[in-house]
């Protein structure tokens, strides 16, 4: 599953990594493990506007990488319903929230 996420936390994701013999996809895994429940909540937040737009994340203009999740099918599908609930505007930006909370840590 290809997601893409910016050039920042792609760095940190491979310096993790690189450090720690992970693969990117173990790294998501446990970042969405661990960050799951507070992304649902920072997205039910946004999306509590008068206006449908109010809530949703505006495009940078910086640049992304595109990363290649491995999943087995069960993940496939329980990241995929994840980001259905969550109310994210796709997988991309979920990994790269749960990456930039996880990565901060």
């Amino acid at each position: 599953m290809p997601v893409y996420v910016p050039g920042a936390v792609h760095a940190r994701l491979a310096e993790r990594t690189a450090d720690s013999g992970e693969t990117y996809t173990a790294v998501v895994l446990d970042a969405v493990s661990a960050h799951h429940g507070t992304l649902k909540t920072r997205y039910e937040a946004r999306s509590t506007g008068l206006f449908v737009g109010s809530g949703r994340r505006r495009r940078t203009g910086k640049a992304t990488t595109q990363i290649q999740l491995l999943l087995l099918p069960e993940d496939l599908e329980t990241l995929t319903r994840l980001v259905a609930e969550s109310g994210a505007d796709n997988a991309s930006v979920y990994v790269s929230d749960a990456l930039d909370l996880f990565l901060d840590a």
